[in-house]
C-alpha cells in the first residue's frame, strides 16, 4: 500500500440556516461537518454498541452521500478505491491520537476491532470499495440501537405507575369534594411545571449527562406520588403534582435526548416505538391493578406503591444505563466556548444557555413547517388532557355509564392494550409513507373519536369509539417528534425538541383547565367536543402548509 502524509480536510464552515427544509438536500462537498458529532465517551468508548462504534469513528450523522463519500475517502488513503485493512488501522491510530482515546484505542484493540470491522464490509470477499462501503454502512444505519432496551423496561414501569393512578386519581378527588375546574387545575398544574422545566432540564442533561436527568427526575417522580396520596386540600394536591411534572419534565426530556443520541435518520420512529408501546404495555396492566389497589389497600396506600415503583425506576436506569452524552468531549453541544480539540472551554451557565435557546428559537420559529408542528402538537395535548386527562375518568364513573374503579380500570387497559398492539405497524407506516402524513390521518381520526364519544350512552359503543380514539392516539404517538427530528439541522435539534416539549406541555396546561371550566360552566359534553373541532382544524391547517412546502410522501428522512 501507498503511504504517505494524509490529505488536509476542508476546515470546518459555519452551519447553514436559510430554511430548516434545507437539511433534507445533500450538504455541498465543501461543507464540513465533522464536529457535529459528539464523540462517545472515552471510557466508554468500547462499550458501547458496535454499530455506535462504527458511526462515531467515521462521523457520520445524516447518511447522505456526500457524509458517506467524506467518510470513504478518509480511509482510502492511496486512493485506489479499495479500502485495504492497514488503511483502516492507520485511521484507528489517527483518531486515537487526534481525539486522545489511547487509553481504549490500543492497538491490540485497534486490530481486533479493525478486523470485525473489516470482516463486516468485505463480507463477500470481493474487496471494500465504495459501493460496498456505503451498502453496508446503510444497512448498519437502519438497525435499532440495542440500548433502546433498558429505557423501554423504564417506560414499562412507568406505564405501570401511571396507569395505576388513572382509576384512582377521579376517585381520589371526588372523595376531597373537588370540581370538574379543579380536577382541570390538578392536571393543569402538572402541565405547568413541565413547562417550566423544559429549558432547565434539557439544559442539566447537556451539563451533567442524560442518565444523571433521568434517575433526578424519577426520584421527583417518586416524591410527587407520595405526596398525592397525603394530600388533605386542593393547595396541598397542586403542590404534589407540580413536583411530579418537574420529575416528569427531566425523565422525558433526558430519555428523548437519550433516543436521539442512539438513533439515525432511518430509525428514530422505530427507536422511540419501543418506549411507546413499552410505556402502553405497562399502561395496559396499570389501570387493573391501580382498580385492585383501590379497592383493596385504599387510595392513599395506592398512591405510596406508585412512589415505590418510581423509586425502582430510578435504581434500575442508575444501574443499568451508560451514558451517551459527556459535556466537554467534542462538539459544540452547548453554548460554551470549545477549544480546537472540542472541548469545552468552561460550561455554559443557565443564564447563558437561555439565552442560546431564544437565540436558537428565533430562526427556527420563522419556519412556516416547523410552527405548522408546533402547533398540531400543541392542539393535539390540549385536547388529550382536556378530553383524555380532565373529562373521560370523570364521564366514565358518572351515572350514564356508572363504572367502578375497577371497571375504569378495565376500560383505560383495554385502550392501553390496543395501543401495544397499533404501535409497531403505526411507526412503519410513518416511517414509509412519511411523518406528516401520520400526522394529519391520525389526528382527523382522534377528532372523530373524541367528538362521537358523547354521544354513546351504553357501554359498548363508547368502547369502540375509545378503541378507534385509541388506535389514532398510536398513530400519532411519536411522529411530530421524529418530524422535527428529520428537519432540523443537528446543531439546533436539542432545542427544537425542547421547544416541541414547551407546546405541548402550554397544550396540557392550557387545555386542562380551560376544559374543566367549561365543562363545569357548560357541559363535559359540549367541552369535549369543543376539543375535537379545534383538533380536526389544526390537523387541516398543518396538511395544508406541509402539502405548500412539498412535502412528498415515502421520504425516509433526509436525502
Amino acid at each position: 500500500m501507498q503511504k504517505g502524509a494524509p490529505a488536509p480536510e476542508p476546515p470546518p464552515t459555519p452551519p447553514l440556516a436559510p430554511s430548516l427544509m434545507d437539511r433534507l438536500d445533500t450538504s455541498p462537498p465543501a461543507l464540513d461537518r465533522d464536529r457535529e458529532r459528539v464523540p462517545l465517551p472515552e471510557t466508554k468508548w468500547s462499550d458501547t454498541p458496535f454499530n455506535a462504534r462504527v458511526f462515531d469513528l467515521f462521523k457520520l450523522i445524516d447518511f447522505d452521500k456526500t457524509e458517506l463519500s467524506r467518510a470513504f475517502d478518509r480511509l482510502d488513503k492511496n486512493k485506489n478505491g479499495i479500502v485495504e485493512p492497514e488503511e483502516l488501522r492507520a485511521y484507528m491510530r489517527e483518531i486515537g491520537r487526534r481525539d486522545d482515546r489511547e487509553r481504549v484505542m490500543s492497538d491490540k484493540y485497534i486490530a481486533e476491532f479493525a478486523e470485525q470491522l473489516m470482516t463486516k464490509l468485505d463480507s463477500r470477499g470481493e474487496g471494500v470499495t465504495r459501493a460496498r462501503f456505503n451498502e453496508v454502512i446503510l444497512g448498519m444505519a437502519n438497525t435499532v440501537d440495542p440500548r433502546v432496551w433498558p429505557i423501554t423496561i423504564s417506560m414499562v414501569l412507568t406505564g405501570v405507575a401511571v396507569g395505576i393512578v388513572i382509576p384512582v386519581m377521579p376517585l381520589f378527588v371526588t372523595k376531597m369534594g373537588l370540581s370538574s375546574a379543579d380536577f382541570g387545575l390538578v392536571v393543569s398544574a402538572f402541565g405547568l411545571s413541565k413547562l417550566i422545566g423544559n429549558i432547565p432540564c434539557a439544559f442539566l442533561s447537556d451539563k451533567y449527562g442524560r442518565k444523571r436527568v433521568m434517575t433526578g427526575g424519577a426520584a421527583l417522580m417518586a416524591l410527587g406520588m407520595m405526596g398525592v396520596g397525603f394530600a388533605s386540600s386542593l393547595p396541598e394536591l397542586m403542590v404534589a403534582r407540580l413536583v411530579t411534572g418537574l420529575g416528569s419534565s427531566g425523565f422525558t426530556t433526558a430519555s428523548m435526548l437519550y433516543l436521539m443520541d442512539i438513533g439515525t435518520p432511518f430509525t428514530r420512529t422505530k427507536t422511540m416505538a419501543p418506549i411507546s408501546a413499552g410505556f402502553s404495555a405497562g399502561a395496559a396492566l396499570g389501570p387493573a391493578l391501580g382498580g385492585f389497589l383501590a379497592h383493596s389497600v385504599g387510595l392513599s396506600s395506592s398512591f405510596a406503591l406508585v412512589s415505590a415503583s418510581f423509586l425502582f425506576i430510578m435504581g434500575l436506569n442508575h444501574k443499568i444505563l451508560t451514558e451517551t452524552h459527556v459535556p466537554g468531549q467534542g462538539g459544540p453541544v452547548t453554548s460554551g466556548g470549545t477549544t480546537p480539540g472540542g472541548t469545552s472551554a468552561e460550561p455554559p451557565t443557565l443564564r447563558a444557555e437561555v439565552r442560546e435557546t431564544v437565540r436558537q428559537w428565533r430562526p427556527l420559529l420563522a419556519d412556516a413547517q416547523f410552527n405548522s408542528v408546533l402547533g398540531i402538537n400543541f392542539m393535539y395535548w390540549l385536547a388529550l388532557s382536556g378530553s383524555y386527562m380532565t373529562l373521560l375518568p370523570l364521564m366514565l364513573v358518572r351515572e350514564e355509564l356508572g363504572l367502578s374503579p375497577s371497571e375504569v380500570g378495565g376500560v383505560f387497559a383495554m385502550l392501553s392494550a390496543v395501543s401495544v398492539v397499533c404501535t409497531p405497524p403505526s411507526a412503519a407506516i410513518a416511517d414509509r409513507f412519511g411523518k406528516p402524513p401520520a400526522i394529519v390521518v391520525s389526528s382527523s381520526i382522534v377528532s372523530a373519536a373524541i367528538f362521537a364519544f358523547p354521544m354513546a350512552t351504553q357501554l359498548p359503543p363508547a368502547l369502540g369509539i375509545l378503541a378507534i380514539w385509541s388506535l389514532g392516539a398510536t398513530m400519532f404517538g411519536m411522529a411530530p417528534t421524529a418530524h422535527v427530528t428529520d428537519i432540523v439541522p443537528n446543531e439546533n435539534r436539542s432545542q427544537a425538541l425542547a421547544l416541541l416539549r414547551t407546546t405541548g406541555d402550554v397544550g396540557l396546561l392550557v387545555g386542562a383547565s380551560c376544559t374543566g371550566l367549561m365543562a363545569h360552566y357548560s357541559s363535559p359534553e359540549l367541552a369535549m367536543q369543543a376539543n375535537a373541532a379545534l383538533l380536526l382544524a389544526c390537523g387541516t391547517a398543518f396538511g395544508a402548509v406541509t402539502y405548500r412546502h412539498g412535502f412528498k410522501p415515502g421520504a425516509m428522512g433526509p436525502k
